[in-house]
């Protein structure tokens, strides 16, 4: 089945527009706190690792020091909580017998396990493949540089499509309500086979979109948090808590746009999809 990005670009905005009371109330609980609370909780460790950007030496110290240890902590449990938000707002958005939010979030903890299975396999499957892509490189490199380069792309070009193959995982979840990692991730792989590319070109759409949205917010948004806050606690807070709306927002919408892509490619019926959102 081929994919429809206009349709499916429309019916995640109806879908959020429908149930926007409840996707507000998780969006900023899921999404925007634990954004703000690493703005406030960390900010000074934030800043001394941009600032160490570029410098492996130092980053290498600064990590070793321990000091960035409670981050990593919280960027986990962030995780979690961010992981339990995007299953719970992906059943408000499948379930066609309206759940209420506290039925949402048990079947939310009910699918973690799977879903924190889904992403370590993923992120086990990149780290595999960089050490093999380490491997080959480092004998190409004293036959011939430029086959690194070629190499290189090739690699990049791979993890882009593995990823945009297994992009449905989350929606497998919660609205095939399958179990077991693997399983879950043969049928994302299944579902986007027919569509990769309108599908990887769909994302960078929407990536670029984002981005100029980030781009341009925060350079208004850092210079009106500087007039109006000065400089310090202030201004990070105000600067944390726009940033922190606008990836809140991006968050639901790109959620929403899985859902939808999920029931064009499983093929959802339009009864169905109209009776989820009346």
């Amino acid at each position: 089945m081929q994919l429809n990005s206009s349709a499916a670009w429309n019916e995640a905005v109806a879908s959020v527009k429908a149930n926007r009371e409840v996707l507000i109330a998780l969006a900023g609980v899921f999404f925007l706190l634990p954004g703000l609370a690493s703005v406030l909780l960390f900010a000074d460790v934030q800043e001394q690792i941009y600032a160490m950007m570029g410098n492996r030496a130092q980053m290498e110290k600064y990590a070793q020091s321990g000091a960035m240890n409670p981050l990593l902590i919280y960027g986990l449990f962030a995780f979690v909580l961010q992981t339990i938000g995007n299953l719970a707002i992906l059943s408000i958005l499948t379930d066609r017998n309206r759940p209420t939010v506290a039925d949402t979030l048990r079947d939310a903890i009910k699918a973690l396990p799977t879903a924190i299975g889904s992403t370590l396999l993923m992120v086990l499957g990149v780290f595999v493949a960089s050490l093999l892509f380490s491997a080959v490189s480092a004998v190409l490199g004293k036959l011939a540089a430029p086959l690194v380069i070629v190499l290189g792309g090739a690699f990049i070009g791979f993890l882009v499509i593995a990823f945009t193959r297994l992009s449905l995982a989350m929606p497998v979840i919660v609205a095939d309500g399958l179990r077991g990692p693997l399983t879950v991730l043969r049928r994302s792989w299944e579902l986007t086979k027919p569509c990769t590319t309108q599908l990887l070109l769909f994302f960078i759409v929407l990536f670029i979109v984002y981005f100029v949205i980030l781009l341009l917010t925060g350079a208004v948004v850092g210079a009106l948090a500087a007039l109006i806050a000065g400089q310090g606690t202030g201004a990070l807070f105000l600067s944390g808590l726009i940033s922190g709306v606008i990836g809140a927002i991006a968050a639901v919408l790109f959620t929403a746009v899985l859902a939808a892509i999920h029931r064009q490619l499983s093929g959802s019926s339009s009864a169905a999809l109209g009776a989820t959102f009346d």
